[in-house]
Parts: structure tokens; sequence; C-alpha cells
């Protein structure tokens, strides 16, 4: 170390500086030019460094924005393009001719005006009120029923989900008297989403809830209900269906 280093260390005077510090310390007394071109040295090194880091940096920074840029002028076609992909997935799950289940009406329509589970006059108010009254096929399927298939189409689906909404809320089955339904008993679940939110019907959802038999099945028929509902997951609270709160 040199002398100015060894004045600056605290109580240095009470140690005795060994053999190697010795030597060094007169090589640098010896040699004072040979310092003097090592630190000219190692500063150049330095500044090549810093010049190099900060090359780097500013090229970095400018294929970043270039990137970010193109990026933004080509946001409008993609968007375009995403819209049109939506549409193509859009029309493969509902179809312009409809999807057609392996199922009829029924009498679940009448069943559900009967029981109270549907109010006919608001249900008939709230397609009214929205520009879309109910054809003369849905209101006989609500108050005559129907051996029709049920096929889902955009011009139907509305009424749909109302219809199978009410079916599936009335519909006595142990998903919804002995499954996830009844973590909080049936006073909790009077409080979710998919009792509380149904506003079309004549008596209390509690009064509704699960009390009619509409559809029976096989215990295997059950199994398989509670297997697959089990399985399917909503996305917009990622609940399994046999949880529809």
């Amino acid at each position: 170390m040199t002398s100015e280093e060894a004045e600056s260390l605290p109580f240095q005077d009470s140690v005795e500086p060994n053999a190697a510090e010795t030597r060094n310390s007169a090589l640098d007394v010896e040699n004072p030019s040979t310092n003097s071109r090592q630190r000219r040295r190692f500063s150049r090194r330095l500044y090549k460094i810093v010049l190099a880091i900060a090359l780097i940096a500013y090229i970095g920074g400018l294929g970043s924005g270039y990137l970010f840029w193109g990026r933004q002028a080509n946001a409008v076609p993609e968007q375009g393009d995403a819209q049109a992909e939506i549409a193509e997935l859009a029309g493969q799950i509902n179809p312009k001719e409809g999807y057609r289940l392996l199922a009829s009406y029924g009498s679940i329509g009448p069943m559900l005006v009967q029981s109270g589970v549907i109010d006919l006059v608001k249900f008939k108010q709230l397609y009214e009120e929205i520009g879309r009254p109910l054809t003369p096929e849905q209101l006989a399927i609500l108050t005559e029923g129907s051996h029709e298939p049920v096929v889902i189409t955009t011009q139907n689906q509305h009424f749909l989900l109302n219809l199978l909404w009410a079916f599936g809320l009335a519909n006595q089955n142990r998903i919804l008297t002995e499954g996830p339904m009844m973590r909080k008993g049936k006073e909790g679940a009077m409080h979710l989403a998919s009792t509380g939110g149904w506003s079309l019907a004549k008596k209390p959802v509690s009064e509704i809830y699960a009390h009619s038999r509409m559809v029976d099945l096989t215990e295997d028929q059950q199994q398989r209900l509670e297997d697959v509902s089990g399985a399917i997951y909503r996305p917009s609270c990622d609940n399994p269906t046999n949880y529809p709160d």
C-alpha cells in the first residue's frame, strides 16, 4: 500500500508492518512511475467498460422502442383478426342452424308455471320489455308442453336460459339437496346468485328450491350426472357445475 493509504488507516502507528508489506512499500517508493502507468491503464479499461455498457443500453432501448412501436402499429389488424377468430369459434359452438339436443321439452313448462316457479305474467313482461316478445311456439312450451326436440339457436337462447334456469332451480335432485350447495345449509344456499337472482317466480325461492320431482333418473343416470357435473368447471367463477351457485 502507499504511504498515503497507510496514514489514513486508524491506529496504524501501533501495528508493525510485516515483511511482505515492507517489501511492497519499498517497491512503491522505488518505482512511482510504474504505479502511475498502472493507474492510467486501469482508468482506460474502466472507461471502455462503462462506454460499452452505455452503448449496449442505448442499442437495447432503440430495439425495444422499435418493437413496441411495431406492435402498436399492428394493433388494429391484430384486433380485427382476433374478433374474426372469436366469431368463428362462436359459430362452431352455436351454429346458425342451431344445436339440437337429444331431449324434448316434455311437460316441464306447464309444471314450472303450475308450481309457481315461473310467473307467466312476469315472464312474458320481461321479454316484451327487451323487445323480444315470446313467440307462439315459446308460449306453447310454457303452457301446453312440447314433444319437439330442444334446439338451441341465437334466436331462442335467451328464452332457454331462463326456462332451464327455472327447471334446474326447482327440479328435485340430490346434487342440490346433498351437494356443495348445502355447505352452509339451505338458508346459506338462498343467498347465492342462482337462487337469490331468480325473480320470475310466484313464490319465495326457498319454497321452490329442489321442490318438484320433474325428471326421475335411474341410479346409473344419477351417478353419471354427478361425475360429469363434478368434472366441468365454469370459467366465470371456477366452480364445478355440481355447485350451481
